[in-house]
Parts: structure tokens; C-alpha cells; sequence
């Protein structure tokens, strides 16, 4: 758990890491050569709604569906996928609506 997270009591039924704001995550990202930031957003969100610019950090956001679109359904390939792209790395990632991700969301490495 990043020190600045904050713990909440949930229903999340596996551990969960916590929330950090924008703000803390794009210290982390600053301040970690290792830390990346996965989008798990769906592709019609990165189209409609916009993508991360991390070009000031020199570094690239990783995008990887937690649910597909279109359908809505689970992607059931997202921890390897993930796993594929950032074997080691502290990850933090970016939903646009909380409860909707952070209920399944596989616990961090």
C-alpha cells in the first residue's frame, strides 16, 4: 500500500491497495523511475473521454480494458495483460468510476 493511500472499509471482497488522488499519483509517477500509471478504462472511454499525457515525465500511460467494450464484459485476461506489460512495477491505476472497477480489481503484486 502506497504510504499516502487511503484505506476504506468496502465490500471488496480482495485486498485492496486504497485510494490516492490525482495529485499523489502523478508524485508517485514523478518520483519513481519504475512507477507507471494503467488506464483500465474502456476504449470507447480513451476515444470519447481523452487519454493521459505524460509527456512532461517522459513516460507513456499503459492501456489495458478492465471490462471490454463494447459489451461491458469482465476481461478475463486483464491480470496477465497487466502482468505482461509491467512484471515488477509499482502500478497505480485509472478508472472513471470507482465502484465499478475497484469491487474486482485483483489485489496488487
Amino acid at each position: 500500500m502506497h504510504r499516502d493511500a487511503i484505506p476504506r472499509e468496502s465490500t471488496v471482497s480482495e485486498p485492496y491497495a486504497g485510494d490516492i488522488t490525482p495529485k499523489q499519483a502523478w508524485e508517485i509517477l514523478q518520483s519513481s523511475k519504475d512507477a507507471v500509471l494503467i488506464d483500465v478504462r474502456t476504449e470507447a472511454e480513451w476515444a470519447w473521454v481523452g487519454q493521459v499525457n505524460l509527456s512532461s515525465l517522459e513516460k507513456e500511460h499503459l492501456l489495458v480494458e478492465w471490462n471490454r467494450f463494447p459489451g461491458g464484459m469482465r476481461n478475463e485476461t486483464f491480470v496477465e495483460d497487466v502482468a505482461k506489460l509491467v512484471p515488477n512495477q509499482q502500478q497505480n491505476s485509472l478508472c472513471s468510476v470507482g465502484p465499478v472497477c475497484v469491487p474486482n480489481m485483483p489485489p496488487s503484486p
